[in-house]
């Protein structure tokens, strides 16, 4: 049995000596490209390129999407193509491998829109939780008088 903590680095071991596996979509993020049950090649991510469909180690679970644009600093901007207005920003160290599906064209403005609009999200998500940080008490009373 794998344990879900420890999904990707098990395929990033299977990729790195024996060159490809086979992943089954559970989720239709990926819809219409790569649908719900079906089984997608996935290899080494040697290279990756805008536009590419990238499998993504993050926390416990393996996410495919398409990648949408590079950042500096080693971040990567990805979305399905389900919803691929709703980007999200990863490390390019949680990459994990490259599914083997037709490489759809992404434009350079749409995937800096999508930069732009995955930034913004981040950023207001990380001022959100700073503040609901500061705004929680530091100790509270054991008993009141």
């Amino acid at each position: 049995m794998i344990f879900p903590s420890r999904r990707h680095e098990f395929l990033r071991q299977l990729l790195a000596h024996q060159g490809g596996a086979w992943l089954t979509m559970a989720g239709d993020s990926m819809c219409p490209t790569l649908r719900r049950g079906q089984r997608v090649r996935v290899v080494s991510p040697s290279e990756l390129r805008v536009g590419d469909v990238v499998v993504f180690g993050l926390g416990s679970s393996l996410v495919t999407h398409r990648l949408l644009a590079r950042l500096p600093g080693g971040w990567l901007v990805h979305a399905g193509d389900l919803e691929p207005r709703w980007a999200n920003l990863a490390p390019a160290e949680s990459v994990v491998g490259r599914a083997v599906v037709e490489r759809r064209y992404v434009s350079r403005l749409s995937s800096a829109a999508a930069a732009l609009r995955a930034l913004r999200r981040s950023v207001s998500t990380w001022r959100w939780r700073r503040t609901r940080a500061a705004a929680e008490p530091v100790s509270r009373p054991d008993s009141y008088s």
